[in-house]
């Protein structure tokens, strides 16, 4: 059977043919696939640093979608798995969500973050 490429084989293989290209497009800001990958590199190894890596989860609770698509590729870049925690669930189901994941992180801004989450630099 041949080898299938994953997730990351495609993005490398996109940032080696693409770098300059925009690779996340927002209202606010381009990211290159060059760029995106540094972050999301940077990112990686804040998780890591922080118990992120195979069998565990990364937990995202960001308002901007772009920042979760980095956050994704962030902890994919770990090892991880991920799961994105829903602003519109309501506090208690959020709470139990969280409680649920047991994720090794958290990632995440406002006020549906949950407290131990972060923003990593």
């Amino acid at each position: 059977m041949p080898d299938v490429p994953d997730v990351l084989d495609l993005w490398d293989r996109s940032v080696r043919d693409h770098a300059a290209r925009p690779a996340l497009v927002t209202p606010h800001r381009v990211l290159s696939y060059r760029d995106a990958d540094r972050l999301t590199d940077a990112w990686a190894a804040s998780l890591a640093g922080r118990g992120a890596g195979p069998g565990e989860l990364v937990g995202l609770a960001f308002g901007d979608p772009a920042r979760t698509v980095l956050g994704m590729l962030a902890a994919l870049k770990a090892g991880a798995g991920f799961t994105v925690l829903d602003d519109r669930l309501p506090p208690a189901a959020r709470a139990a969500l969280v409680d649920r994941t047991a994720a090794a992180v958290w990632l995440g801004d406002g006020a549906h973050a949950p407290e131990r989450a972060y923003v990593p630099p």
